[in-house]
């Protein structure tokens, strides 16, 4: 099994002409409601892929809760471990205007309540695989992450967005998960010397938790550094331009499914194939959850993405 452990949301986006000023009533040309946060986003993608899937977080007594978790339940994904919060679903709202500047306000709302006692002890057993993203409360995370180490679980954590990263966390790692624009920030911070790729950040933070690191780079690909410096590298799979409708949660749909492809018995190259391929797939539609392709739709584009190179950093 694999326990998704993350945020719940709602997002509504508007289009406008231009963005408000103070005070400043606009009407806007389009508008549309979005199923996401990463939890929900990464639990839907797995089960995409035909893994038994379960998402554990919160949401609000109110309608926008009962749409996450009746469209995750509805596309496999198990919502038995989603509670009812006291506080509104999580919820933001985006403006965007014709330059494609943005405003945007975040309600975290009832994942503020998520808690790691949620997830039961009977599921965190040896075989199964941990997922996990920095929507919600970290110290909820990391005692979680302590828990499902003591239990022979595979443990993933996707840094998104960027927080502190602690040797403590990272020794409860397996699979440390980065894309090369907060991969900069934290060579920043760490000191790491690191290229647009991020292979020196990867390496250092594979060696000092012992993990795999793998830091994405979008239509740049991916890397995926081992403790002892071996390396792997997945070339993206190519869209053409006039295909790509929306990338909104492509990130999302790349962990659920490396998640997934690992959970199969894949190795980390071979996953990475997968996660390449579906979150390129991910782009051909507007919306997030729903754009997600099905294990299928991977098989059938896989063999346009090249056989991972291997290397030392």
């Amino acid at each position: 099994m694999i326990i998704v452990f993350g945020a719940l949301s709602i997002n509504i986006t508007m289009r406008v002409d231009d963005l408000p000023g103070t005070g400043e009533n606009i009407s806007a040309k389009a508008m549309r409601m979005l199923h996401t946060g990463k939890g929900g986003n990464q639990a839907f993608a797995a089960a995409r892929m035909g893994e038994k899937t379960a998402v554990v977080g919160c949401v609000g007594d109110d309608i926008f809760g009962l749409e996450l978790t009746d469209l995750l339940r509805r596309n496999g994904t198990m919502t038995s471990g989603v509670a009812k919060s006291t506080y509104p679903t999580g919820t933001s709202f985006t403006l965007i205007d014709n330059k494609g500047k943005t405003q945007v306000v975040y309600n975290a709302g009832a994942n503020l309540d998520t808690d790691h006692e949620q997830v039961p002890d009977e599921i965190l057993l040896d075989g199964n695989m941990l997922l996990l993203q920095t929507e919600i409360n970290n110290d909820e995370n990391i005692k979680l992450l302590e828990r499902a180490s003591q239990s022979g679980v595979k443990t993933m954590m996707n840094l998104a967005p960027a927080t502190n990263l602690t040797n403590k966390m990272l020794g409860y790692l397996d699979y440390l998960v980065i894309n090369s624009r907060e991969a900069k920030k934290i060579a920043e911070k760490l000191k790491v010397k690191s290229d647009d790729k991020g292979q020196g950040l990867a390496a250092a933070l594979a060696k000092a938790g012992n993990l795999i690191c793998i830091v994405t780079s979008g239509p740049g690909g991916s890397i995926a550094v081992q403790p002892d410096g071996t390396a792997v590298q997945v070339e993206a799979y190519k869209i053409p331009d006039e295909e790509v409708k929306d990338m909104l949660g492509a990130g999302d749909c790349y962990c659920g499914t490396l998640v997934a492809a690992l959970h199969m018995g894949k190795n980390i190259g071979e996953a990475m194939r997968y996660a390449s391929v579906a979150a390129s797939l991910s782009v051909r539609k507007m919306g997030t959850q729903e754009a997600y392709p099905y294990l299928d739709d991977v098989n059938e584009h896989l063999e346009n993405v090249k056989q991972p190179e291997s290397f030392k950093v």
